[in-house]
């Protein structure tokens, strides 16, 4: 086992332990897991992924023959701000007199307002440390907790789960209730403030991801090597459903956020990742959501209107690493594209 291997089982494994702390899983997941990605294979991210949404908004910018529209509004830029960066083609930041970061990790904050900072001198910079997920991914951590805490077999874990779509109502109960409170919260930091521009950088398929990833390890970890492989598949499975429930709820809260945020005649641009597809036919691509046709049903019951869309081809891991985690083989560093969906959304009138 070469050196990548054995840091990508620990890094795998280590979260496991932390679905009693949605923050800190969220930390470690950046840390260990997206980020050694992302500067592994930071030229085929940029390529793919990056570059294509950078100049599909570029285009609509320049359609709208705006040099200058006004506020942006970056939901989860990370430590590097990848839609926001000076490659030679200049700076999105540049079209927007004052761009406010929000993301969860205020050390990312510091990272990405100083980065954006040395090519945005005209434009004012703003930083805010907030969960705009809000309680969500927590109450999703506790339920997969409670699946592995309060049963004494696989068996039972699957049972817990399998009311997937009660469980993922259960969430989302109160969701207007967080919604006003979220709402209230960034107004009271910005001042009320409203954007013309709003970008979403899959935020709404990978909130739950790495809440998914830490069932997992600690699934095997409890039951490796004492149950067939089969029947912690079907485990796994009922967690995926779950998970996928979450991403659609959590996909529609999401929006209604960016809907009070938007001014008029503004507009939201909505990147998400909808399938993981890996280059072996023989493994099981990942679908982030139940449906495919889910998104649409969402956008007109919020009035929100398709301006512009786009599919785009993220090759995520252009190569392959055999991994293994408490033994049982997993696919997820194998080589593999993310269907990815870009939107522009309008209020409809």
């Amino acid at each position: 086992m070469n050196s990548t291997q054995t840091f990508k089982e620990g890094a795998l494994a280590s979260l496991g332990g932390l679905l009693h702390s949605y923050a800190h899983l969220q930390a470690q997941y950046t840390t260990s897991v997206h980020m050694p990605d992302f500067q592994a294979f930071s030229d085929r991210w940029e390529k793919t992924l990056y570059l294509p949404i950078r100049s599909e908004v570029s285009a609509v910018l320049n359609r709208r023959q705006s040099t200058n529209c006004g506020g942006l509004l970056y939901c989860a830029p990370g430590p590097h701000t990848p839609l926001l960066r000076d490659v030679g083609e200049g700076s999105l930041s540049a079209y927007f007199n004052q761009v406010t970061l929000l993301d969860i990790d205020s050390e990312s904050l510091r990272s990405a307002k100083q980065r954006l900072t040395l090519h945005a001198e005209s434009t004012r910079i703003d930083s805010v440390a907030m969960d705009f997920s809000g309680p969500f991914g927590q109450r999703l951590c506790d339920i997969f907790l409670a699946a592995l805490c309060s049963t004494r077999t696989a068996a039972e874990v699957l049972t817990y789960l399998a009311p997937s779509s009660a469980l993922a109502s259960s969430i989302f109960g109160d969701a207007d209730f967080i919604l006003e409170q979220l709402t209230q919260e960034l107004d009271k930091i910005t001042g009320g403030r409203r954007y013309s521009c709003l970008v979403s950088e899959m935020v709404a398929s990978f909130t739950g991801t790495a809440v998914w990833l830490a069932f997992r390890s600690a699934l095997y970890e409890r039951f490796a090597r004492k149950i067939p492989i089969e029947e912690l598949q079907t485990c796994l499975n009922a967690a995926t459903r779950l998970w996928q429930l979450y991403n659609e709820h959590f996909l529609g809260f999401h929006l209604d956020f960016l809907r009070r945020q938007v001014e008029f005649n503004g507009f939201i641009v909505l990147v998400f990742d909808t399938c993981k597809v890996y280059d072996q036919p023989e493994l099981a691509s990942l679908p982030a959501l139940t449906q495919t046709a889910f998104l649409l049903g969402v956008l007109a019951s919020r009035r929100l209107r398709i301006a512009h869309r786009t599919a785009l081809s993220w090759r995520d891991h252009p190569n392959g690493f055999d991994v293994h985690l408490y033994g049982i083989p997993i696919s997820d560093f194998q080589a593999h594209t993310h269907n990815v969906e870009l939107y522009f959304l309008e209020v409809a009138n």
